[in-house]
């Protein structure tokens, strides 16, 4: 169940103590990846409400300060080589010496985004020291990988006692995340908290009239006459960006004024934690690329990479659309949402069963594949008053159930709930 959350948390705080949590993780700013921008940006309510949060993460760049203020954020960068497990170990053992130095006011919560076996054995050490840890997943854990027979399986669940055992609570960010990762053995079912992925409804808000939109269009290098389809995402094979592309032809000859934005990494993507990943990625670039050149007008599709102004292309398009194999609970869904544009979602591994609200009335689904995606494009495209519905069901939505507000609440009262060593918190 979703830990309950009230509007005024930040006005029943004033008088308790601060809570110091400290988050190790593989990325975080500049880097955009979902689950480190998300905490990014609850960390000046979070300061409000008397969550200090302090981060350890890797010095991609020796230019790059060692030490940081981000706006109610504490960074701090350090050497650390390698990828995933080995490049998180290096920054728990960073951790370790950061803490000695803290003895002062030493952090009342631990919070990363994975564990891996090779990592599991500094969670132990701080459980048994009386520090509480928190895992966030950001990924729903894909069922299809449990293994066959009985030894497989009991090996499987020790590997995974061994990895997630540690954590005091896991959060996740939808009930699906929940139930997917009880069933998958990643943790007992009293161990979990959904907290919904809250987004900012004043920064993610829908232009207010045509002529503004128009404007902001032209500010953006956008034709103003145009129809335009937005995706947010890396260029990943995950992300499966490749659906679009192939539903585009059908979508040009339909309305040729259409034009297909693209908002994400495309080269060297910092999140891809292998070799053979980044390997897989470029090949698939390679896949995107000879879909554009295939297009009728190739110009009609748009690769912008990463901007800091997301909020001002949601306002400025006409549908959202996502494509992605396996998620968490995507913040940019959230996000487009809020902006009141139409969304046209295929069903992904993770898929939130309330948290998006009902199929038909603040989002479509759609069948992965290239006819159908089209198909709900156009018809969306042609139908501009279907389209307001949905934009304001989604708008009215997100400022209900997934203000940013709540989960920072919840967040707080959940940090909090760790410090005080709640009965049921080991």
């Amino acid at each position: 169940m979703p830990i309950s959350t009230t509007a005024t948390e930040a006005e029943t705080t004033p008088d308790l103590p601060p809570v110091e949590v400290l988050l190790v993780t593989n990325h975080f700013y500049p880097v955009i990846a979902g689950g480190a921008e998300r905490f990014r940006r609850y960390g000046p309510g979070l300061r409000k409400r008397g969550i200090h949060l302090h981060v350890i993460a890797p010095r991609l760049d020796p230019a790059q300060p060692g030490h940081e203020d981000l706006e109610g954020v504490s960074l701090h960068r350090y050497a650390a080589g390698g990828s995933g497990p080995e490049q998180l170990e290096t920054l728990l053992q960073h951790a370790v010496k950061w803490l000695a130095e803290c003895r002062d006011s030493p952090p009342h919560v631990i919070q990363v985004f994975t564990s891996y076996p090779r990592t599991a054995a500094s969670f132990w050490k701080w459980r048994f020291a009386g520090k509480r840890c928190l895992l966030v997943f950001t990924m729903t854990p894909d069922p299809r990988i449990i293994p066959s027979g009985v030894l497989r399986r009991i090996r499987r669940r020790l590997r995974l006692r061994w990895c997630f055992g540690a954590f005091s609570r896991i959060a996740v960010g939808s009930t699906t995340m929940a139930e997917t990762c009880a069933a998958n053995g990643n943790a007992a079912r009293r161990k979990i908290v959904v907290i919904p992925h809250g987004t900012d409804t004043e920064r993610f808000q829908p232009v207010p009239h045509g002529a503004a939109k128009a404007v902001l269009r032209k500010n953006l290098g956008l034709e103003p006459e145009s129809r335009v389809v937005l995706h947010v995402g890396s260029i990943l094979p995950r992300k499966r960006p490749h659906l679009l592309l192939e539903a585009w032809p059908e979508v040009i000859r339909r309305i040729p004024s259409a034009r297909l934005v693209f908002l994400g990494a495309r080269e060297d993507r910092k999140t891809l934690l292998t070799s053979a990943l980044q390997n897989e990625a470029n090949e698939y670039l390679a896949r995107i690329d000879t879909l554009v050149n295939s297009l009728s007008d190739p110009e009609s599709v748009r690769f912008l990479g990463e901007v800091p102004n997301v909020e001002d292309y949601y306002r400025s398009a006409d549908i959202f659309l996502f494509c992605s194999r396996q998620e968490g609970m995507p913040n940019a869904v959230v996000e487009a949402m809020a902006c009141g544009l139409p969304c046209v979602l295929t069903h992904f591994l993770g898929f939130p069963a309330e948290e998006f609200g009902r199929e038909g009335s603040e989002y479509l689904e759609t069948r992965g594949n290239p006819r159908a995606i089209a198909d709900h494009v156009v018809a969306l495209l042609e139908n501009p008053e279907e389209s307001r519905r949905l934009g304001r069901n989604a708008r009215k939505w997100v400022t209900s159930h997934l203000n940013v507000e709540d989960s920072i609440d919840a967040y707080a009262r959940l940090y909090r709930q760790l410090a005080g060593g709640t009965p049921g918190t080991g």
